[in-house]
């Protein structure tokens, strides 16, 4: 086989990233969709989207130059969020689906999300590495001409599907920081549309990301915190770049760790015997909260493939993560920030306690995030010896990496998929035990270390 000469880098755990045109440039584009293409199969019927990034028109251009001639029926449905392109492949019944976007990465960043049947994503482990193989295959490049590509309006459908499946029950005053990404202007309309007095920022379409990171954290929506608190709203609700996750704001201003969002729209949803699915990182709280409600709280490995694909086995309303997205029954399994925020509306509509009580009723944890440097080629190593060590400790349960788990906490050793570290993250009933866990772990990981 003859390489073409593409950075591998750029293929991830989840999809295909990297910063334009360093590591990813039109000529990779176009061999990613013959790779795509040609992993799909001639015949089969796939939806194409991108996001608003200022490279997205040329790399989606030389992405379908690619496709176009592997034999697959292309539809186009224009610049969308990534939660309309997963819509478009569940409700049409397409056979998959790729989408030009860089999801929360800075401007300078770009790649493409690519889906089989159902909005099931292509990952590491589930076709990632064979799209890789032919990207990288000089011999699989298709000179026949290129087929043409059908269009489709799907917005209207997609508004229409998700506002029936919420009652607002009273009016809301609600602060939408779009950041400029996919979700300018439409979800501020639909909100207004369904009930609710909106008070959008940020609320036009621009791929420079003028107003802040395309990725929402505490510290990047200090406008829409200042804002929620200032003009007394009910609650605020920030997208990321590509509107597949999002971040919420209580009436004081203050943002809402996801995992506890995950609890509130818990508590709200789930009826008894119903399944809620949720990342091995979530706090406790939300198993308790599950069990509360006499539901079955289900434990997964972090990733979306994960989360999604056990949500459709054990057909459970809800999922999330603690990375901040969450899934529904509604939206077909899927991710989708918009509906959240839907969610969360319908939910407070109907009390009449504020965002911030909801959220004090969640139980309460103390929580360490970190990592800790570890050559690629030593992770895995290292985590097998921490294993076997930390076995001693406690329970382990290991789902994805290793969760040593004790009466007071837990501390979880995952390998990052995409640097040379390995991430911790630790929960505990107080700040004692908390420091205990994380000083358990780091003398463990010294130990282990060495002989690695």
């Amino acid at each position: 086989m003859t390489d073409v000469d593409i950075n591998t880098s750029i293929f991830r755990a989840y999809d295909i990233r990297g910063i334009y045109p360093t590591d990813l440039d039109e000529k990779a584009a176009r061999r990613i969709g013959i790779a795509y293409g040609t992993y799909m199969g001639k015949g089969k019927k796939v939806v194409v989207g991108r996001d608003i990034r200022l490279s997205s028109p040329s790399l989606l251009k030389a992405m379908l130059d690619g496709l176009l001639r592997t034999g697959v029926e292309v539809t186009y449905i224009g610049t969308v969020p990534t939660p309309v392109l997963y819509f478009a492949i569940s409700h049409y019944d397409f056979d998959g689906g790729i989408t030009v976007s860089a999801s929360h990465n800075p401007p300078e960043w770009n790649g493409f999300k690519m889906c089989r049947e159902n909005a099931i994503g292509i990952s590491a482990g589930s076709g990632m590495e064979k799209i890789m193989e032919i990207a990288r295959d000089a011999s699989i490049d298709p000179k026949g001409p290129r087929k043409e590509y059908a269009r489709k309006s799907v917005l209207n459908d997609y508004t229409k599907f998700l506002s029936e499946k919420i009652k607002i029950s009273r009016r809301l005053k609600v602060g939408i920081d779009s950041g400029n990404g996919a979700y300018a202007g439409l979800a501020s309309t639909m909100m207004k549309n369904i009930g609710m007095d909106t008070y959008p920022i940020n609320d036009i379409q621009d791929g420079a990301f003028p107003s802040r990171s395309p990725e929402p954290k505490p510290d990047s929506i200090m406008q829409l915190r200042n804002m929620v608190k200032e003009k007394k709203l009910d609650f605020g609700v920030a997208f990321d770049g590509d509107g597949d996750r999002a971040v919420f704001v209580d009436e004081t201003g203050e943002a809402i760790p996801s995992d506890t969002l995950l609890a509130v729209l818990v508590n709200g949803m789930l009826n008894k015997g119903d399944s809620a699915v949720h990342d091995i990182s979530c706090s406790n709280a939300v198993e308790q909260v599950i069990t509360a409600h006499m539901g079955q709280a289900i434990p997964v490995r972090i990733g979306r493939p994960f989360v999604k694909e056990k949500m459709e086995e054990r057909n459970a309303v809800i999922g999330g993560e603690l990375s901040g997205h969450i899934y529904f029954r509604d939206t077909y399994y899927s991710d989708d920030g918009l509906f959240a925020a839907l969610k969360v509306a319908e939910i407070l509509s109907t009390t009449d306690k504020s965002f911030s009580k909801l959220v004090d009723a969640i139980p309460k944890y103390k929580r360490y995030v970190g990592e800790v440097d570890v050559a690629d080629k030593d992770k895995e190593r290292v985590i097998s010896l921490l294993k076997d060590k930390l076995s001693k400790k406690g329970r382990i349960v290991a789902i994805d990496g290793i969760k040593l788990i004790d009466s007071k906490g837990w501390v979880l050793l995952r390998a990052s998929n995409t640097t040379p570290k390995i991430k911790v993250t630790a929960e505990a009933v107080d700040t004692e035990n908390l420091d205990r866990l994380v000083k358990l772990t780091n003398s463990e990981f010294d130990a282990v270390y060495k002989k690695a």
